[in-house]
């Protein structure tokens, strides 16, 4: 009867080894399969996303193949092993910010995303700035902005200013050239928010775009000509 027990229980851990791996409903760890490794695409979270959008957006990473036909197979299965990222046939939705990874699965191939999901709209609180700095993008020249009505203003016109994530900006990657970067720090040096060209990072836009750049360009003029 002992010998009965274990071989019973031998069978269950077997069997236990095998069904874990497929919860959810494909085998995302089979041998033998053919891997595409893609390259990162940038969303926003809260937001779905269809697969066929985003498949333009990337490539193999070990050939700089593009991917868009391949993942237009509608026999590929997607799905995740964060519960952060919700997919719901050819769709997706993050969350929360993170990094995640979107796996395709077929019988013989498997597709792996990278996802870098980024704030739909980016928090700011400038309530405590002391004072900023602006690097111009044309010579590398910094000065540093300590006149508290000009640190008010400036902070206003950002706390008023709409940021929106734009995918198509985000996805073609880094902006080259640029006019102006704006830090803006607490009194002890830390920094708390940063914009260049009148945006955080290069993903996002704001219809305030020229009312933020003409008073950044009006402040580094103006403080570059008492410096200098």
């Amino acid at each position: 009867m002992e010998m009965k027990k274990q071989k019973h229980v031998i069978v269950l851990i077997v069997a236990l080894s095998l069904v874990i791996p497929m919860l959810n409903g494909v085998d995302t760890s089979a041998k033998g399969m053919q891997d595409y490794h893609c390259s990162k695409v940038i969303v926003a979270d809260g937001t779905k996303y269809k697969i066929s959008q985003i498949a333009k957006d990337v490539h193999d990473i070990d050939t700089g193949e593009k991917m868009t036909q391949k993942l237009k197979n509608k026999k590929i299965k997607w799905v995740s092993k964060n519960k952060n990222l919700k997919i719901v046939g050819k769709t997706f939705t993050a969350k929360k910010i993170g990094k995640y990874k979107l796996i395709g699965i077929t019988k013989k191939k498997r597709y792996t995303i990278d996802l870098d999901v980024v704030s739909k709209t980016p928090k700011k609180d400038l309530s405590m700035v002391e004072y900023a700095t602006i690097q111009s993008g044309s010579d590398g020249t910094v000065v540093k902005i300590e006149e508290q009505e000009a640190i008010r203003n400036l902070c206003a016109l950002i706390n008023e200013a709409k940021f929106k994530f734009n995918y198509k900006r985000a996805n073609k990657g880094p902006m080259v050239g640029w006019n102006y970067a704006v830090h803006l720090y607490l009194s002890d040096g830390t920094e708390q928010f940063k914009i260049v060209d009148s945006t955080p990072k290069y993903y996002y836009t704001t219809s305030r775009a020229n009312e933020i750049n003409r008073y950044v360009d009006q402040l580094f003029k103006m403080s570059a000509n008492v410096t200098g």
